[in-house]
């Protein structure tokens, strides 16, 4: 009975707050909120504590990609090799075993993509913050595992656990993001995400270097530092505050509105009932377009509407696999030998001053340019960049210097392009409702994509084998056209849109070719004017 009269005091608040919204005559009213109307640099600076948040969230980024990398720079270190490797009895020299590696690739993709799938579903019953300590947790015990292994089979068992923390990382953060961030900068602060990535994979190759210059037998030093970035995430987790989009959803509104004081504290001229109806207001849209399809919520991002938003949510980070990054990221120090540069670390500062670097400019592009454009010129750009690489393997003796250019101008278009609008399309593209099964389901496809690639691409280039060599870049240019055809008629412009605005787009029915100048209901009313991204595309 207690149960019955606490939904009918819900259902009673949520029909009060639906009047609001339509006026005390049945008119249709425009929510919106008061700080729509900012720049993004005054967004910035009115929101300092807000985007602080998303700087903290993206700390676990930084240590996604520090675990990311520093398990497969380890393997290349003699010290790991002789423990690990099996003796060749005619030389006496230590070698990994081919499977061995293999299988430590491929499981730990296996591992991302759970991560992917289980982070949507307790994104959704435990909330994003929930989903963080169970990340923090499969972290905790990977560190533990690759520490304590002395033999290959429980190196396997961490780079799994690990695995399945990245891949919740992936997913929580970037869902936390899309939905804390104010909607001036949200595309800025997803490209956050992707540069603090980036930071940890350029960090542990730093690490890498010094631990071979000055101590290569004690390569386990490379492992202990993983504690550092685990550490400062465990030290940040208890201070984020929970997502107020998630409270608000499970009905929690006064944990929801609590949760917004805590990101907007100190904001002037903050209307807390106010900002919180304009949140509600979004949330009702999205339940008013709910069908009535039962109660398997995960079912329904593939149907209707929601079936174009997935499309469009997942064609973003799949593209990143089809275009080239199973090549150029895996393999840039092949290619780079290819050419006579030999100093795997030269190789991998210059990839990653180019990657750092045009992740910096696109906080700018992706706002002021926009999502779909930079999507489809990155697209023909990089298609360019792989013709060019198969072309320079396409003669008896591989033009090097050649080789190097399409590698570099390929490198610094992804990063401008692909690397962080990705994971801004995957965010916003998606229903509000659904967005955690939505953005896992995105994510699981990138895994999956990514995990038949790494057992695939050993034997493109593998010269008992295929034999491609740097002619892979042909298959890579097929993906680059797929991508751009895919981008073209399924992905819209998101730059500067709410979520109530986007949801109003989709449910228009109108091409994803027209979002960009389309004008919605806010914008009708006079309630703020969007400054677009600069484009027709």
């Amino acid at each position: 009975m207690a149960d019955e009269d606490h939904k009918d005091r819900i259902e009673a608040m949520e029909h009060a707050e639906a009047r609001q919204m339509t006026g005390d005559k049945g008119e249709q009213v425009v929510v919106e909120s008061a700080f729509a109307g900012l720049s993004r640099l005054q967004t910035i600076r009115t929101f300092r504590r807000c985007i602080g948040y998303v700087l903290l969230a993206c700390c676990c980024a930084l240590n996604d990609g520090y675990e990311f990398s520093i398990p497969n720079s380890v393997i290349n270190i003699q010290a790991f090799v002789d423990e690990f490797g099996i003796v060749d009895s005619v030389t006496g020299v230590a070698a990994l075993s081919p499977r061995v590696v293999s299988l430590w690739n491929g499981l730990q993709q296996i591992g991302i993509v759970s991560g992917q799938i289980l982070g949507a579903a307790l994104n959704d019953r435990v909330g994003r913050k929930g989903a963080m300590y169970g990340l923090t947790a499969c972290f905790v015990i990977g560190a533990i595992l690759s520490v304590v292994a002395h033999e290959w089979r429980v190196w396997l068992a961490g780079r799994f656990i690990f695995g399945t923390g990245m891949g919740m990382c992936q997913m929580t953060i970037t869902t936390y993001v899309s939905e804390i961030a104010p909607t001036q900068v949200r595309g800025t602060m997803l490209a956050v995400y992707s540069l603090s990535f980036a930071i940890g994979q350029f960090l542990s190759a730093v690490c890498i270097k010094v631990l071979q210059d000055k101590t290569p037998a004690l390569w386990r030093r490379a492992i202990y530092t993983q504690w550092i970035f685990i550490g400062i995430w465990i030290l940040i987790l208890p201070w984020m505050p929970e997502s107020p989009w998630h409270l608000a959803r499970k009905h929690q509104h006064e944990k929801a509105k609590r949760s917004l004081a805590r990101l907007y504290k100190g904001v002037p001229q903050w209307d807390a009932d106010r900002e919180y109806l304009v949140l509600q207001a979004e949330l009702a849209h999205a339940e008013a377009i709910k069908p009535a399809w039962g109660n398997s919520r995960f079912i329904e991002i593939f149907r209707g509407v929601n079936g174009r938003r997935t499309l469009a949510s997942i064609i973003g980070p799949a593209m990143q696999q089809l275009v080239g990054v199973p090549i150029f990221f895996t393999y840039i120090t092949y290619f780079f030998a290819q050419s006579g540069v030999h100093d795997p670390f030269l190789a991998t500062i210059i990839m990653y001053c180019l990657y750092i670097g045009a992740l910096v400019i696109s906080f700018w592009t992706s706002e002021l340019v926009g999502r779909r454009p930079l999507l489809l010129w990155g697209a023909a750009l990089m298609f360019s960049a792989n013709i060019g690489l198969g072309i320079t393997g396409s003669f008896k003796v591989i033009n090097s210097a050649a080789a190097v250019a399409m590698s570099c101008i390929w490198v610094f278009t992804y990063s401008l392009t692909s690397a962080p609008v990705a994971f801004m399309i995957s965010g916003e593209t998606s229903t509000p409702r659904l967005r955690a099964y939505t953005n896992g389901l995105a994510l699981a496809v990138f895994g999956s994509l990514g995990a038949m690639f790494t057992f695939v691409v050993p034997y493109m280039l593998d010269t008992q084998h295929a034999n491609w060599g740097v002619k892979s870049g042909y298959l890579f240019g097929g993906g680059c056209l797929l991508s751009f055809i895919a981008v073209f008629f399924f992905v819209p412009e998101t730059a500067g849109r709410t979520y109530a605005e986007l949801d109003e787009l989709w449910e228009s029915g109108i091409s994803v070719r027209k979002f960009a100048k389309a004008k919605t209901t806010a914008q009708q009313s006079g309630a703020f004017e969007l400054r677009p991204a600069r484009t027709n595309a």
